[in-house]
């Protein structure tokens, strides 16, 4: 894969597809990070392929146990970081497309979007094609939304609330992309549970 630019496609027209284990996978490890003492972000690695259909599908993720996470980041050495990135990729016989992290509820609130040094991290990055953030926050009630640049997904058991959004690489920088689970029937497709 190389780290230039002008070789990753610009996916303004894009969707993105999450098969569902992994939408199931991302939200285990959010839950985790929201149940760790202190409360801690996780980060991983999303594979899978490009489509001619001007679709992006995420067959895999693996989460990233290197560096160190605090409620509000998750910090690692980049060189080491994109070497486990690869090596990944090679032994999945997958593409590499991008990393998660999630963020957790922090004093009642769970930020949703994608914060500057989130933006600036992936637009640095010219491995990447995507990264999506998985938001958790306990919200006791199943919420009633949709829309197309957001997964969202309620665990009754726990009354965790998550929410996925996607950035991709667009010409003039990223932008959020629309987003899927892979298989929903056409009225699950938006608001997509767990």
């Amino acid at each position: 894969m190389s780290s230039r630019p002008g070789r990753l496609p610009a996916l303004p027209k894009y969707r993105v597809l999450f098969a569902m284990p992994v939408l199931q996978a991302l939200c285990a490890w959010a839950e985790r990070g929201y149940e760790a003492r202190g409360k801690a972000e996780r980060l991983g690695f999303l594979f899978g392929r490009i489509e001619q259909k001007k679709r992006v599908v995420v067959t895999q993720a693996v989460l990233y146990r290197g560096g160190r996470r605090t409620r509000s980041g998750a910090f690692f050495e980049l060189g080491a970081m994109l070497a486990r990135r690869r090596a990944i990729g090679r032994k999945l016989g997958l593409r590499p497309l991008g990393m998660f992290h999630s963020h957790v509820e922090q004093a009642g609130q769970a930020g949703h979007g994608f914060s500057e040094m989130d933006i600036e991290t992936f637009e640095d990055d010219y491995g990447m094609v995507i990264e999506a953030v998985v938001s958790v926050r306990f919200a006791g009630r199943k919420p009633q939304r949709t829309s197309r640049k957001v997964l969202f997904g309620f665990e009754e058991s726990t009354g965790y609330s998550y929410n996925i959004r996607v950035l991709g690489r667009s010409l003039s920088g990223a932008r959020l992309l629309p987003v899927q689970a892979l298989g929903a029937g056409r009225k699950a497709r938006r608001g997509a549970g767990r």
